[in-house]
């Protein structure tokens, strides 16, 4: 098993301290995620002291482990690789993923993903400034989170990247006015998107505008083969993000006038927004369990 860290992971990183490190764990074809991965790599991790707050998250797409590796948190996806032993100068961008299965291709896209944003979008460096400074404030406004309904790392770089490749030569401040200038007015389901999907002689699905119509807010991801990566998002979903996007268009515009950036950031104020709430107790018979959520 070999462990890659994710090529350009750090410009999906809001908090150096609090954010994971995206890695990737890969390996041979008879070692597969649910013994070889979450059973036998996952005791072997229980035995290190300096592995702590260690939880496995397998009821998902791309099944994951996350812990911190003295102090430091770090987040795994494995994927189970079409080779007897995988060779030394084996090289991520040259893996075949026609030949993997489903869960494998899931994870691996994360690392293809991220690696193929990075080569699509030109001026790398106020893409990665113009990114962190909109989670910053996605975070601020409680929607930085795919678990919970909203955008995860791979939906909000594609969106920033997109308004990157529509202004190569922009400033970070242009960058970021013109993100909520054109997301607030967005013609949802029209598709997000780097890069236009391509068909597939070999019969794996891709997302097609026709196929996928019922898609309410789709983000295109730019590897082969092409899906969308917001596919569970939902009627709420779509209505709360052109909400957000909206108020950050509203505040950039006086941003414009005051100068006053602090302002994009303030916190979100829930629970002044809305009359009622629900309060929800969670309980578990070990402490292990409770950490999953």
């Amino acid at each position: 098993m070999r462990f890659f860290s994710l090529l350009a992971h750090t410009f999906y990183r809001v908090d150096e301290f609090a954010d994971p490190i995206d890695t990737i764990c890969i390996g041979p074809s008879f070692v597969d995620h649910e013994h070889g991965f979450f059973k036998i790599f996952h005791d072997k991790m229980c035995q290190m002291n300096e592995v702590t707050r260690l939880k496995s998250v397998r009821n998902t797409n791309v099944p994951f482990m996350e812990f911190k590796l003295d102090g430091v948190p770090i987040k795994i996806v494995y994927a189970s690789l079409p080779y007897s032993v995988i060779p030394f100068n084996f090289d991520l961008h040259q893996a075949n993923v026609l030949s993997m299965d489903d869960v494998s291709r899931n994870s691996f896209d994360a690392c293809r993903v991220t690696n193929e944003i990075y080569r699509l979008v030109p001026c790398n460096k106020t893409f990665t400034i113009a990114l962190r400074t909109v989670k910053i404030w996605a975070k601020s406004r409680g929607l930085l989170s795919n678990v919970i309904g909203f955008l995860g790392d791979c939906d909000w770089a594609i969106l920033v990247g997109r308004i990157c490749q529509a202004h190569p030569f922009a400033t970070l401040s242009t960058i970021v006015f013109e993100f909520f200038s054109i997301f607030s007015v967005w013609f949802w389901p029209n598709p997000v998107m780097l890069v236009d999907p391509r068909s597939d002689p070999h019969r794996l699905p891709v997302w097609d505008p026709h196929t996928n119509r019922n898609d309410i807010m789709p983000i295109i991801s730019p590897v082969f083969p092409c899906k969308n990566i917001r596919a569970d998002a939902s009627a709420s979903t779509l209505r709360d993000m052109i909400y957000h996007f909206k108020c950050g268009y509203e505040q950039c515009k006086l941003i414009k006038v005051n100068n006053n950036w602090r302002d994009l950031f303030m916190p979100y104020k829930f629970f002044e927004e809305y009359i009622r709430y629900v309060h929800i107790d969670l309980t578990a018979d070990t402490e292990q369990k409770l950490e999953l959520w």
